[in-house]
């Protein structure tokens, strides 16, 4: 939706994509906005927000941060590592080189340091190709 939400011409048509998403408890709680006429329901902002503050782990910064800061390759595959670290590096916004730094201090450099010379890399998509 923050990709292509331009793309859809009004809030109550964004809205509906999102709330056909929704499953279990966030879909009962669109049921109860529909049936209170909700404001939040014509407005797409109000209503992700509210969705946020209901819905989203608010610990989830404070996890990110420490499971980046305590991730280790271990004895699986550095391809597995990188992808685990790329998904929890794209929910923080830090800066490249303590991104690079920790995903260094997790490495098992037992057989990696090749794997990283020939180009494996673990940094975001959208900065460089992975």
């Amino acid at each position: 939706m923050e990709e292509y939400g331009q793309d859809i011409p009004s809030d109550k048509a964004r809205i509906r994509i999102v709330q056909s998403a929704l499953d279990g408890p966030a879909a009962d709680w669109v049921v109860n906005l529909h049936d209170s006429n909700a404001p939040e329901l014509s407005n797409f902002n109000r209503f992700m927000s509210s969705l946020r503050r209901r819905f989203e782990d608010p610990l989830a910064d404070r996890k990110a941060r420490e499971r980046i800061k305590t991730m280790r390759q271990g004895k699986r595959p550095v391809a597995e590592y990188t992808q685990e670290f790329r998904a929890i590096a794209s929910k923080l916004n830090w800066p490249e080189d303590i991104l690079r730094s920790h995903f260094k201090d997790g490495l098992n450099y037992e057989g990696t340091h090749t794997n990283l010379r020939n180009g494996t890399s673990w940094q975001r998509k959208q900065r460089s190709t992975y």
